[in-house]
């Protein structure tokens, strides 16, 4: 009986550690792949003796991590807000996230841009994070999933042939004296938490979202050949469906998240103390960047399928232990 009960409460102090993170099981590394900061590979555009002159590609780079490879950290904060069919927008819950990461240079196959993200839900009154979130839909108290996403990876290499392609493929604008960077994506596939198996976490069996970001910088910085990593502004909306911990089943709706935050010049640790006490305790792979390559990448519905899981193999252990006291 004692050793049943210590299984179980191992199972849930296992979900504290394991919110978020991805088992190594189903990826792939890259052989030899490591982050290296010696072996830059930037690939400069000759003007002249002693001038150094950045591509399209560097300059993605600069903008989004530091080209020698060190790690940088980009802090966000925002609003989730419901919005349903004939309803005004309701504030949810707060947000505050980082993603952390590095640019791996893999001799003359990279670059990669390897990352983790973070998002956390929080008390929109007090700031304080989540732990129990009463649903204003159902007037349910539920468990609050954060969200960890390890990895998120690009694979940034690109035959000779697609190279003029480069500001298409990663586009941006030039506003007055800034830049800015931007990616909308529509990802669309079948749901990781089908309704069958998870009638009231799964809206639909296809996970389809909306993701707006953009990354905003200097011109004026972008033109100085010293910053190897330049400052930036960076924004998201993301338009998805429900999110599983709120058990909104089939319901109609969406949750929008629109966030907004800055590349950190001292990295994690200038992220705020709360955020970095809960990642220590909470999220401990997330204090740093990948150092490999991996896949495949993590997805939201992914992350929140394995915290589901676990929850449920501890449920099922209480009721096997109950159902045999009754015996």
């Amino acid at each position: 009986m004692r050793n049943k009960i210590a299984s179980i409460l191992a199972m849930l102090a296992a979900l504290a550690l394991l919110q978020g993170q991805i088992s190594d099981a189903g990826r792939t590394p890259r052989q030899g792949g490591k982050a290296d900061s010696a072996n830059s590979g930037v690939e400069t555009v000759d003007a002249g003796p002693g001038v150094r002159c950045f591509s399209h590609l560097d300059n993605y780079l600069r903008v989004r991590a530091d080209l020698k490879g060190r790690e940088t950290v980009f802090h966000f904060s925002g609003m989730a807000y419901g919005v349903t069919p004939g309803d005004k927008r309701r504030e949810l819950f707060a947000v505050e996230g980082f993603t952390i990461g590095r640019v791996m240079w893999d001799g003359e196959d990279g670059p990669y841009l390897l990352e983790k993200e973070l998002l956390l839900w929080q008390d929109h009154r007090t700031g304080e994070i989540l732990n129990k979130w009463r649903n204003p839909y159902t007037n349910k108290d539920v468990q609050a999933l954060h969200l960890g996403l390890d990895p998120v990876n690009q694979r940034l290499v690109f035959p000779e042939e697609e190279r003029s392609l480069l500001p298409m493929i990663l586009p941006s604008q030039r506003l007055g004296k800034q830049v800015v960077w931007h990616r909308e994506l529509f990802p669309n596939y079948p749901s990781p938490l089908p309704r069958r198996d998870y009638p009231h976490n799964s809206q639909s069996d296809t996970f389809q979202a909306g993701e707006f970001t953009q990354y905003i910088v200097e011109q004026s910085d972008l033109d100085d050949v010293r910053l190897d990593s330049v400052p930036a502004i960076f924004t998201f909306t993301e338009v998805l469906p429900w999110l599983p911990f709120m058990e909104m089943g089939d319901a109609p709706g969406n949750v929008i998240l629109v966030c907004r935050g800055s590349k950190l010049a001292g990295g994690f640790q200038d992220l705020p103390e709360e955020v970095k006490d809960f990642t220590r305790q909470q999220f401990p792979a997330f204090t740093t960047a990948p150092e490999s390559y991996t896949e495949p990448n993590d997805t939201p519905w992914g992350s929140f399928k394995r915290q589901l899981d676990l929850i449920r193999a501890a449920q099922q252990e209480i009721l096997d232990l109950m159902e045999e006291e009754y015996e």
